[in-house]
């Protein structure tokens, strides 16, 4: 109102100026003419820039208003003078404008009380969360933001509306499924947690409080290492959490806690739990105390390594006579005994070779299989396994490719080389058809790794077999079709030892150099002279 009298006071007085020197000097009264012209028409380019970008400003906001998922209503004085198209759809009205606010909420709704306390100035949050009812009558879960703006020309209330049905929803699933989770939690005895990223509890069972003595409250925040674990358990959980957190993989190990009582053994499985945005927020674990069942397979497998032990020494006696009685030219023996004392040293031969395969994995199993590295002309080794199985390979006409890179002496334990040259050159001949193909190869690769390859076009190995050849006893139905002896038991050996020497194996069939049949890769670490 003042800027609007001093406006005209100016005016008034610009105009007397001009009529008194209209009476004193004509040229004067011209030059306030013009400059007043100017300033007028300066004036009115300003303003009608300023109305373009007032009707700028409110189509932008009418367009995002309108356009708004969430519903938008400008209220004076209690009544509603605005509501965008997302607040109509949301009650089921089609016109709002006019109504008490009130009349969106219900009668028993603390809304009301929360309104007039607002707009009596009472610091209250601007936030509010309640229920509206649309034009059937229904409940509808809300979010509410109160605001201010201009409309029209005075400072309006806006509020926000926006619906949360579907969070509630969501929230009332979550929590349904959180029960569940800690009813089976608490109700299992197995030892459940979670873990965050820093490898630190932030869940933990009933179950973990009576198997570790250790009250459920210190669990959190601390990793295994803050609760005095051992450094390889602590290590191994910790590798484990953060292995499922980077890959968004499931995975497990084995481990052992020493209690007053003794040692426990444990296998733990962990599962990734992610987010919306699939970034995992948590790792979950479940562990089993297996000790009972460890105990078993050391016996079982003690009872094995001394019945392989008391087995062998006979078998041994019993093949060397055979071999004997068939070399000693002056042992005459009749042809057709000459035929069943062969089968004899077949079979002696058969069942050492088994002893030795169930001492082996005795050994491996009860972590007592003992490797002496030295040094090792590793391709002379090799050439001499390969010869081993130079007599089966003629009599089926098989055609054995060779390869050997020029490797200097290495140290490497050469007892486990020949097991595993010995397992995989003798599947290759055994599973390969006469006149067929085998690939051996011994390669460097890199610094300090060597490669065992044999490959062969024999049989194969089914898609859906290949991730259990590697088990115990494990044959495949193809195997048992071409060879119905066999133990199941050399690939397992194999693939013990080289992971116990930090190696890799792989497996490839069909076999891409032939188009069928199979390939084992194995990478070696070795330590050069």
């Amino acid at each position: 109102m003042i800027k609007k009298i001093l406006i005209l006071l100016i005016s008034i007085a610009y105009l007397a100026l001009v009529v008194y020197f209209s009476f004193v000097d004509a040229t004067i009264c011209v030059s306030l003419i013009l400059v007043g012209v100017a300033i007028a028409v300066m004036v009115a380019l300003w303003v009608n820039k300023f109305i373009r970008r007032m009707r700028e400003g409110e189509r932008r906001y009418t367009t995002l208003v309108e356009g708004a998922s969430d519903g938008v209503m400008i209220v004076r004085k209690g009544d509603i003078k605005y509501a965008n198209p997302a607040l109509l759809k949301l009650t089921g009205y089609k016109n709002l404008a006019g109504k008490n606010i009130y009349s969106l909420f219900g009668k028993d709704s603390d809304f009301h009380e929360y309104y007039e306390k607002k707009k009596k100035g009472s610091q209250f949050s601007n936030f509010y969360e309640g229920k509206i009812e649309n034009a059937r009558g229904k409940c509808i879960d809300v979010e509410i933001s109160i605001g201010t703006v201009e409309y029209e020309g005075f400072a309006e209330e806006l509020i926000i509306v926006r619906d949360t049905t579907k969070k509630k929803k969501m929230e009332e699933i979550f929590s349904y499924q959180e029960e569940k989770f800690r009813t089976l939690a608490e109700n299992t005895p197995d030892i459940i947690a979670r873990f965050d990223k820093e490898c630190r509890y932030i869940y933990v069972n009933s179950a973990a409080e009576k198997e570790m003595g250790i009250d459920k409250k210190d669990f959190f925040w601390k990793t295994e290492r803050d609760l005095n674990f051992s450094e390889e358990r602590a290590r191994a959980t910790c590798e484990a959490v953060q292995s499922v957190f980077k890959n968004k993989e499931r995975t497990s190990f084995y481990s052992e806690v020493e209690f007053e009582s003794g040692i426990k053994h444990y296998y733990t499985f962990l599962v990734p739990e992610t987010a919306k945005d699939g970034k995992v927020r948590s790792v979950l674990s479940i562990s089993r105390d297996i000790t009972e069942v460890r105990e078993i397979d050391k016996a079982k497998s003690e009872f094995i390594s001394i019945t392989s032990h008391q087995i062998k020494s006979p078998l041994s006696v019993i093949r060397w006579c055979s071999i004997s009685l068939l070399e000693d030219e002056t042992f005459d023996v009749k042809e057709e005994h000459r035929e069943a004392m062969e089968n004899i040293y077949d079979s002696t031969k058969k069942l050492v070779r088994l002893s030795d395969a169930f001492l082996n994995v005795t050994a491996l199993d009860l972590e007592m299989f003992v490797f002496n590295p030295k040094e090792t002309d590793i391709v002379g080794l090799a050439k001499s396994i390969v010869d081993e199985y130079r007599d089966q390979v003629n009599e089926k006409e098989i055609k054995l490719e060779e390869n050997y890179s020029s490797i200097p002496q290495i140290i490497i334990d050469p007892y486990t080389i020949k097991i595993i040259l010995r397992s995989l050159l003798s599947n290759a001949v055994n599973y390969t058809e006469e006149k067929g193909n085998i690939s051996f190869s011994l390669i460097e690769e890199g610094e300090n790794d060597i490669v065992f390859y044999v490959g062969d076009d024999g049989c194969g190995i089914k898609k859906e077999e290949q991730g259990k050849i590697f088990q115990k006893f494990f044959r495949t139905e193809t195997a048992k079709e071409v060879k119905s002896y066999g133990s199941g038991l050399d690939l397992y050996i194999v693939k013990s030892i080289v992971d116990k020497k930090g190696g890799k194996i792989f497996v490839e069939s069909p076999n891409s150099k032939y188009g069928k049949g199979a390939a084992f890769k194995i990478v070696l670490p070795v330590t050069k002279k």
